[in-house]
């Protein structure tokens, strides 16, 4: 199905912003979705002239909004009943006060580096509602997640399809870059963690 998709694509450029609008926003709520492959490939029909940069781009940006702004909605609105449910496990309730300490800590830093974490990014929205983290601090640091990574995306496609390669090859590249990414990203976050961890060390030891 997917090569379908793909296939569709290429035939019908004038639908390929809408195709990664879609695709952008049902990967946050849905994370097994294969988002990023269609973003992917609307990067490269860019790249190769079969379609227009402002517009993919655009669309690749506000599919990643909605769909961020979406998973932090569900887990504000149905993250209490789940919450309610798993209570009655031990275990589960000492796990939802560990996230719930983790988020209140590290949720912003999160969040600007979420759409880099394969495997966080599926949490760190709906995550971010349960703890009713202010939809203000949500919008503006996921969107600067989304741009970096929607720009990385988009860079990758101008780049490959200048080269005349094929999309295959430029898979293989985007999962290089993203390996890259991620490995820097969790290497940032940690060390921004680290000096968080320092700082309040250090108060602590002042106060007393």
């Amino acid at each position: 199905m997917l090569q379908d998709v793909l296939a569709y694509m290429a035939a019908h450029p004038a639908l390929v912003a809408l195709l990664v609008f879609a695709a952008a926003a049902i990967e946050y709520v849905f994370p097994p979705f294969w988002g990023d492959t269609i973003m992917l490939t609307g990067c490269f029909l860019v790249g190769v002239d079969r379609a227009d940069a402002a517009p993919v781009f655009a669309a690749a940006v506000l599919g990643s909004i909605v769909g961020a702004l979406s998973a932090y909605g569900i887990g504000r609105r149905f993250g209490g009943a789940s919450l309610r449910f798993l209570s009655r496990s031990r275990r589960a309730r000492r796990l939802h006060q560990r996230a719930e300490a983790w988020q209140a800590a590290h949720g912003a830093r999160i969040l600007a580096f979420n759409r880099f974490l394969p495997g966080v990014r599926a949490f760190s929205l709906p995550l971010a509602g349960i703890a009713r983290m202010p939809l203000r601090t949500v919008v503006v640091w996921s969107t600067v997640s989304n741009v970096a990574y929607c720009a990385l995306l988009l860079g990758l496609g101008l780049a490959v399809g200048a080269g005349s390669a094929d999309i295959a090859d430029m898979q293989g590249r985007f999962r290089s870059a993203s390996v890259v990414a991620a490995i820097a990203a969790v290497a940032l976050v940690g060390g921004l963690t680290l000096r968080h961890f320092l700082v309040q060390r250090r108060r602590c030891s002042e106060r007393s």
